[in-house]
């Protein structure tokens, strides 16, 4: 489900506070939570944000993807380097037997 203005606007007013004490930070002690509330927050229109959110969801199973695919080169790298090994001190009969 895409986030909308609202739940982010929730998220960040109602979120945890740092150890328990009050939102406001010390360099902002004359800000109150209503002034902060009171700011217009310019969004893109759910239309486009639904679309980032989709954009970010693809990228994202992309970004799974490429790392699935480099562990497998990593695997392969091993195993071609262990196979080297064999080769360079066994000769290439023992390279080829089964393990």
């Amino acid at each position: 489900m895409p986030a909308t203005a609202g739940n982010r606007t929730t998220l960040i007013t109602t979120g945890p506070t740092k150890r328990g004490q009050p939102s406001t930070s010390d360099t902002m002690r004359k800000l109150s939570r209503g002034q902060i509330l009171a700011t217009p927050v310019p969004l893109p229109p759910l239309e486009e944000q639904e679309r980032i959110v989709r954009r970010v969801a693809e990228l994202s199973a992309l970004c799974e993807e490429l790392e699935s695919q480099l562990e497998a080169a990593r695997a392969l790298r091993v195993d071609i380097a262990a196979s080297v090994v064999t080769h360079a001190v066994s000769g290439p009969a023992a390279a080829r037997r089964p393990r």
